[in-house]
C-alpha cells in the first residue's frame, strides 16, 4: 500500500511539473571564428519580466572552464535598457569592450493548451485502492477532471536561447535553440530549465 501511494504521488509530482525540453536546436548559416572566453548574457524575458532571474540562470548555465561569463545587466544596471532597445549601441559596446560571445535568452510564447486523455492520469480505481489518509483529497482531484469532462489544462512556455559571435563587423547568431516548459511553476523554473538544456545541448554540438 505504501509503495502504491508512493508511486501515485510521483506520478502527480510529474503531472503537476513537466521538465523543459529542446523543440529544436542547430547552427545558422553564419560562421564565426575564435574561441569563446568573453561572454555577455541577455535576457529579453517579455511579459515575463523578472529580467534579472533569467540572466542569473543563463550566467550559471554557460560559466565553465575559462570562460569569463557575466550579464549586461551586472555591468551596466538599468542603463542596459537603452542598449538593448539600441541595436547599434550595443554592437559598439560589444566591440569596444572585447566581447567574444553573446547569450540571448527571450520570451516567445505562452498558451494554455487542452488535452481530453487521461492516459498519463491515474484512473478512479488507482484512487481508490490508496489509504484513508489520501483517499479524500485524490478522489476529490478526480472528481474535478470528471466535471470538466476529463479536460485538461497544460501551460507551455517557449523560450530562446541564441549564441550570437562577431562576424566581420556585426555580432550575429551562429547557432540557437528552442525550449518548452510546461506547467512551470514559476519563472525561476522557466530560466533554469531553458538555461540548463539549451548549454547542454550546445555542449553536445561541440559549440561552447
Amino acid at each position: 500500500m505504501k509503495e502504491t501511494v508512493t508511486s501515485l504521488l510521483i506520478i502527480f509530482t510529474l503531472l503537476a511539473c513537466r521538465p523543459t525540453t529542446v523543440l529544436q536546436s542547430g547552427k545558422s548559416q553564419n560562421q564565426a571564428v575564435g574561441d569563446i572566453k568573453k561572454v555577455l548574457v541577455i535576457a529579453y524575458p517579455g511579459v515575463l519580466k523578472d529580467r534579472e532571474i533569467f540572466e542569473r540562470a543563463a550566467v550559471k548555465a554557460f560559466s565553465c572552464g575559462k570562460k569569463d561569463v557575466v550579464s549586461l545587466n551586472e555591468i551596466l544596471g538599468d542603463e542596459d535598457n537603452s542598449f538593448k532597445s539600441d541595436p547599434k549601441k550595443l554592437t559598439d559596446f560589444l566591440l569596444s569592450n572585447q566581447v567574444d560571445a553573446v547569450i540571448e535568452v527571450r520570451f516567445v510564447s505562452i498558451r494554455k493548451e487542452q488535452s481530453s486523455s487521461e492516459e498519463q492520469y491515474p484512473t478512479r480505481r488507482e484512487y481508490r485502492i490508496m489509504d484513508d489518509v489520501n483517499y479524500t483529497k485524490y478522489i476529490q482531484e478526480y472528481e474535478k477532471r470528471e466535471e470538466k469532462g476529463a479536460i485538461f489544462d497544460n501551460m507551455k512556455v517557449k523560450m530562446d536561447v541564441k549564441l550570437l559571435m562577431k562576424v566581420e563587423d556585426n555580432f550575429r547568431v551562429v547557432w540557437s535553440a528552442r525550449t518548452e516548459s510546461s506547467n512551470p511553476k514559476g519563472n525561476q523554473q522557466i530560466a533554469k530549465g531553458c538555461s540548463k538544456k539549451a548549454a547542454s545541448a550546445m555542449k553536445k554540438q561541440h559549440i561552447y
